[in-house]
């Protein structure tokens, strides 16, 4: 897991292709100018735009991936990303590979990842993690989740 300002996405490089391109998609591409929904940017690496109202920790699930990454990068508001190691994790219910989805019961302990604009959150297949949860109180955030193919 690595969380980052934005404009240090590129000493993050070297440890994929598909992640490169993910990190340098960071200061290129006009989020903003994007409708939510998804987009096809590189080989390996699509985001996903949504816009949502952040809510409490109970209200969703940690989950993890075994074949992509997740480059979350908060365009508005901001939010809390709960997260834990995978392997710490018991899992709830089977691997689901259509969505590439495996969802965890809520560990004992969690580190809160506080992101915001200008701040990115690269999360691997280790990292299970619980996104759009309430940072202070709730808000609108609008986000986009980079998908990378690994």
């Amino acid at each position: 897991m690595i969380l980052a300002p934005v404009a240090d996405a590129g000493r993050y490089r070297g440890t994929h292709g598909a992640v490169d391109r993910a990190l340098a998609l960071l200061a290129a591409v006009p989020w903003l100018e994007l409708e939510d929904g998804r987009h096809e940017l590189a080989p390996g690496v699509h985001a996903i735009l949504s816009s949502y109202t952040t809510e409490s920790p109970e209200a969703s699930r940690y989950e993890a991936h075994r074949e992509h990454a997740d480059l979350q990068l908060v365009l508005q508001g901001a939010e809390t990303i709960c997260f834990a190691p995978a392997a710490d994790l018991e899992p709830e219910g089977e691997y689901d590979p259509a969505g590439d989805i495996l969802y965890f019961r809520e560990p004992p302990t969690a580190t809160s990842l506080h992101v915001r604009p200008g701040i990115f959150a690269l999360l691997y297949p280790e990292d299970a993690h619980k996104p759009g949860r309430i940072w202070g109180t709730p808000q609108l955030v609008r986000k986009a989740v980079i998908k990378i193919r690994l």
